[in-house]
């Protein structure tokens, strides 16, 4: 019993850290350590969000 509460821990903490990644890809690599090498890693560039040009609030108009 003491195995199996100690392996669920571990499993809780690597839930949390795959939790708190904001890399998609960062976190299945975290959750692959615990489940395997037949869990699913998306590829980077898969995952990387793309992302525009931000709003400029230097006052002048487009």
């Amino acid at each position: 019993m003491t195995d199996l509460k100690s392996r669920l821990e571990e499993l809780r903490d690597a839930l949390n850290e795959a939790d708190a990644q904001a890399d998609t890809h960062e976190a299945c690599k975290i959750l692959r350590k615990k489940f395997g090498e037949d869990f699913p890693v998306p590829e980077k560039s898969d995952t990387t969000k793309q992302t525009s040009a931000g709003v400029s609030t230097s006052g002048r108009s487009a």
